[in-house]
């Protein structure tokens, strides 16, 4: 059963490479989110949980061009600011 649609197409067109670029897609996915999981532990260790998953939200926000001026937003006010 495929999982979606374009994985469909994607076996049709290429049957013998498939498995082999399917395998390598699904290592460097696992190994992104190993790097990202990593991440968050070492925030963890200086945040409170509701305060590094603001940060990570607040990152992730300022997209490619404003990441830096979103996690300085984010310092600059904290969680704590808006719960109280």
């Amino acid at each position: 059963m495929f999982k979606s649609r374009w994985e469909k197409e994607f076996k049709e067109a290429n049957p013998g490479e498939c498995k082999d670029i399917e395998n390598k897609i699904r290592k460097l996915a696992f190994r992104r989110l190993d790097v990202k999981k990593q991440c968050m532990k070492n925030l963890l260790k200086i945040a409170t949980p509701d305060e590094a998953l603001y940060r990570k939200i607040m990152l992730s926000l300022g997209y490619k061009k404003n990441k830096t001026q979103f996690l300085n937003l984010a310092l600059i006010t904290p969680y704590s600011e808006f719960i109280s």
